[in-house]
């Protein structure tokens, strides 16, 4: 039985071979936290703002931390065992009359003591140098103490990952690079997965592949760590990431301890520890780079190559090959060896290419039965864009981005159909080309969009598609659009109550954005008269010329979404009037200056040559010109956003910046607007 004094004493004898990594780890530590300190605290700076600095130092220098405690995680998990990879030091730990989980232990314990005293000491110093200069102490240190906490949690996780490579290792290349490998590993796998469904599938949509950083433990540790800011203000402290990272480094604990506990003492000096598990690494690595050769060079050609595919996937293999024989061989003879595992790795690539090139689990091609069908969720892109559904993580999702919003759409056999019109643009091959038509065709005239669905299914199962379809279905798309179920979850302004509202702004286009100076009764009346209209708004409602935007509000006008108010829309229009409020055509004053030029068009012609000079040419109307001239014109924005109803061919580009005269602050306003070809 091992007493406490020699236990104590092998960590004593430990920490002075280990004193070289101790020392590095207090002076790295020292300059980011009391040196930085005494920087902070020396700026000539508001007492307010020193106040908010020293406060959320630690979450703000959080993923830095992160970038050192990984390194640190790698020296101390590889340099604490690394008498693993000499046969003479082996020899002699192991000849010590302790038994191998003492001595285990002790190399175990020392690297994480490494870390949390020289982090801690100087934490401690740091939130002395500055806790005078803070208006909130309090805070400042839970702030310091939680962003303690994550990352002292995650260097346990990447410091028994560091050591499990020891274990699996028997030199310091290959620990290394086994660590690396560890780490790493599982996001490349799924990148790679994300890389072939992209290049392989037309019907592919990034949201319903996403790679997940929790797939790394590194990679989890730097997302964790780069969005504690955002989560300690909105959503406190991630209690329960830090648990799941706790139980994860629990069992890799016991995992290091029964490798350690099974590693044969002749694997010092070796590649691999294991041999039997050669076979197994080298399928691991070898196929994964084997696909990746081919992705890499197929990516890099102008358009979609088979060939490049090939012959980067037969590049991947045979470099695999060689590197990985090299090292787990120690010889470099190894490379021309193994032709039975290299031929098993390249059948296993090759299969699963076939699966994504012929698509043979139906992934282009998949549409829920009804009997799944549960609902689903429609997004166009140049549709509206300027609509924003909900804020997810503090981020605007925009109406392309609809599927992840809570829309219900039920008319499964409408979907379908929609669906259906869909598959007639695919070329011979089965790829579509950006605008519809085949791979180096034109087809100006059936210009496609991106139609975004998520289906839903009764099991609880979410399946996301991207499908192009094309201008020419309108009547099939107004269908769509004047869906209830559609509307509503395109538009969030016709879900929200009457208790939401408590302010509207009008915009036409010239002044500036108004606040309408009406009572509640008048501002209820306007919001319902235009939930009512909107939801009778159609696909060639919006072919008409907006009157201007209305936004309504909770309060301010901050971050709400702004909605044009179409000529069809009557009653709003009559009540916007009641309120005051003019058309861009109305609001036209003699100092109103519209100025017209074709900068487009001037710089292809000075490109072939047939113009000379470099300023583009402006001609500038006033008055009742320039009235008539924006009762032809359309806002640009408005334009683009709605290239789904205002079809390619029924524009043309002219730039018209249009100055208002001072507003009622005495600044002058500026807008774009375009052309539409007939007006």
């Amino acid at each position: 039985m091992t007493s406490k004094s020699l236990f104590f004493k092998l960590m004593r004898e430990d920490g002075k071979q280990r004193l070289w990594s101790f020392v590095l780890a207090i002076i790295v530590f020292f300059f980011f936290l009391p040196v930085a300190g005494a920087a902070q605290v020396s700026d000539p700076v508001s007492e307010k703002m020193l106040s908010d600095t020293v406060t959320n130092y630690m979450i703000d220098i959080s993923p830095f931390f992160a970038v050192i405690t990984f390194i640190g995680s790698m020296i101390c998990g590889i340099n604490g065992f690394s008498y693993l990879q000499s046969k003479k030091k082996v020899d002699f730990y192991h000849g010590i009359p302790v038994r191998r989980e003492i001595l285990y232990a002790v190399s175990y314990l020392n690297g994480i003591l490494i870390y949390l005293v020289s982090f801690l000491v100087n934490l401690c110093l740091y939130l002395l140098i500055v806790s005078g200069k803070s208006l909130t102490p309090g805070l400042m240190v839970r702030y310091a103490f939680s962003a303690f906490a994550l990352h002292l949690v995650n260097y346990l996780l990447l410091y028994t990952v560091a050591v499990i490579a020891v274990m699996l290792t028997g030199n310091m290349l290959s620990a290394t690079m086994g660590c690396l490998i560890l780490h790493f590993y599982g996001i490349l796998i799924q990148l790679l997965n994300w890389g072939f469904h992209s290049y392989f599938y037309d019907t592919f949509w990034t949201k319903g592949l996403r790679p997940y950083f929790w797939a790394s433990p590194a990679t989890a540790y730097m997302a964790t760590a780069s969005s504690l800011e955002y989560n300690m203000k909105h959503w406190g402290f991630p209690w329960g990431d830090l648990a799941t990272v706790l139980a994860f480094w629990l069992a890799l604990t016991v995992a290091a301890l029964l490798l350690y506990r099974g590693r044969p003492s002749e694997a010092a000096e070796r590649a691999v520890a294991f041999p039997k598990t050669k076979p197994v690494i080298y399928l691991l690595l070898s196929v994964p780079v084997t696909l990746s050769g081919g992705w890499m060079f197929a990516s890099m050609a102008a358009q979609y190559s088979d060939g490049w595919m090939i012959f980067g996937m037969v590049c991947g293999w045979l470099l695999a090959h060689g590197v990985l024989q090299i090292v787990m061989e120690s010889e470099f003879k190894a490379a021309f060896r193994g032709g039975v595992k290299m031929a098993v790795a390249g059948a296993a690539a090759a299969v699963i290419t076939a699966v994504f090139a012929f698509d043979l689990t139906g992934f282009d091609t998949y549409i829920p039965s009804e009997s799944q069908f549960y609902s689903a969720a429609v997004g166009m892109s140049n549709l509206n864009e300027n609509v924003f559904i909900e804020e997810v993580n503090g981020r605007s999702l925009y109406q392309v981005d609809v599927p992840v919003s809570e829309m219900s759409f039920t008319d499964y056999g409408l979907l379908v159909e929609l669906l259906e019109e869909t598959e007639e643009f695919r070329s011979k091959d089965g790829r579509m080309a950006v605008n519809g038509a085949a791979d180096g065709e034109e087809n100006e005239a059936n210009y496609a969009t991106n139609l975004y669905v998520k289906y839903c299914l009764k099991n609880g199962k979410v399946v996301y598609r991207n499908y192009w379809l094309t201008t020419d279905k309108r009547e099939l798309v107004n269908r769509v659009f004047t869906d209830k179920s559609f509307k509503e979850g395109c538009y969030p302004i016709l879900t929200r109550s009457e208790e939401e509202i408590g302010n509207a702004y009008f915009y036409n286009g010239i002044n500036s954005s108004v606040r309408l100076d009406v009572s509640h009764a008048e501002l209820m009346r306007l919001f319902r008269a235009f939930c009512e209209e909107y939801r009778e708004l159609t696909l060639y409602d919006m072919e008409e010329i907006p009157f201007g935007t209305l936004t309504f509000a909770k309060d301010k006008n901050e971050g709400e979404p702004d909605y044009y108010v179409y000529p069809s829309m009557t009653e709003t229009i009559g009540l916007l009037a009641d309120a005051g409020m003019k058309s861009r055509q109305q609001a036209v004053r003699a100092d109103t200056r519209i100025t017209i030029s074709t900068p487009d068009l001037y710089y292809f012609l000075q490109g072939e040559g047939l113009v000379e000079g470099t300023d583009v040419p402006e001609v500038t109307y006033t008055g009742e010109k320039a009235g008539q001239l924006l009762e032809a014109a359309a806002p640009s924005d408005w334009m683009w956003e709605n290239t789904m109803v205002l079809r390619r061919e029924n524009k043309i580009e002219f730039a018209i910046s249009v100055s208002g005269g001072p507003d009622e602050n005495g600044n002058e306003t500026y807008e774009s607007y375009s052309f539409a070809m007939g007006r």
